[in-house]
């Protein structure tokens, strides 16, 4: 469970720095800012959809995250945090 979102995780917040780097300023000052904010509003989103996730979901799927049998929230949390970092990937470019 904990490392299919760690994986999603990865990957969500690898495509908003990325998308973050490409969209910053060429002056590497105004670059390293743009990409901060930018990086910063993206991590801020992804805990944001976790939380709100938390809250539709019946249950504490947290609770769940170091069980050692699978959990099927723990496929719908990583698609959730796949989605919200595509949009905010997307979002940049």
């Amino acid at each position: 469970n904990a490392v299919v979102l760690m994986s999603a995780m990865d990957i969500s917040l690898a495509a908003i720095v990325i998308c973050a780097i490409r969209a910053s300023s060429d002056r590497l000052g105004q670059g390293l800012i743009d990409t901060l904010v930018y990086g910063l509003v993206g991590v801020i989103l992804q805990g944001l959809a976790l939380v709100v996730l938390e809250l539709l979901v019946p249950g504490r799927f947290r609770d769940d995250v170091d069980a050692a049998e699978f959990h099927p929230a723990a496929l719908a949390t990583a698609v959730v945090l796949l989605a919200v970092g595509g949009i905010n990937a997307a979002a940049l470019s």
